[in-house]
């Protein structure tokens, strides 16, 4: 069985991801993933709005960021897992 193009760039991105371990995989991706949508949501629910920037250190959104957070870190967890089984 021969890998396409793209599926060999998987498979080498995949091993550096291994060769870092599984809580750096978790950890580092899940928070990147969850600021990411903490911050998209926060600038569209908050577009137009005079006090813009300042609605970013209110208690709701440091909340929404924790929130987010623990999600992609839920996300990322399920998929190590999955890619593993994948790779077996």
């Amino acid at each position: 069985m021969t890998l396409n193009k793209e599926e060999e760039r998987f498979v080498q991105r995949w091993s550096k991801h291994e060769k870092r371990g599984k809580y750096f995989y978790i950890i580092a991706f899940g928070l990147i993933w969850g600021t990411a949508v903490a911050v998209g949501s926060k600038i569209i629910s908050s577009y137009g709005e005079q006090d813009f920037w300042t609605s970013f250190q209110s208690s709701g959104f440091l909340l929404k960021l924790l929130i987010y957070n623990i999600i992609g870190m839920g996300i990322y967890t399920y998929h190590w897992y999955l890619f593993k089984v994948q790779k077996v």
